[in-house]
C-alpha cells in the first residue's frame, strides 16, 4: 500500500473524511503479540476482561438455574488450551 505518513487536515465548519479501507489485506496490518500480552498483563486488563465475561455469563444462566430449582449457584471457570 504504500508509505504512511502524517497529513494535516484544517477545516472550520462541518465536514466529513471518509478513509477508504476497501483495498485493505492482511498484510497491510502488523501485530506485535508478545508486546500487546505485555501490556494487556501490565495493565490488568486481561483479569479485568475475565471477571467482565464470567459476571456476564452469570446473569444469563443464574436465573434460569433459580427458575428451575433452589439451593443450587453457577460457578464459572476458563479454561486455557
Amino acid at each position: 500500500m504504500g508509505s504512511w505518513g502524517t497529513q494535516l487536515l484544517t477545516y472550520k465548519g462541518t465536514a466529513t473524511y471518509t478513509v477508504d479501507l476497501g483495498k485493505l489485506t492482511r498484510d497491510d496490518i502488523s501485530l506485535d503479540e508478545e508486546k500487546m500480552m505485555e501490556k494487556l498483563e501490565a495493565q490488568k486488563t486481561i483479569e479485568e476482561a475475565d471477571r467482565f465475561a464470567k459476571m456476564s455469563v452469570w446473569e444469563i444462566y443464574q436465573p434460569i438455574i433459580n427458575a428451575v430449582t433452589t439451593g443450587y449457584s453457577l460457578e464459572i471457570e476458563f479454561v486455557n488450551g
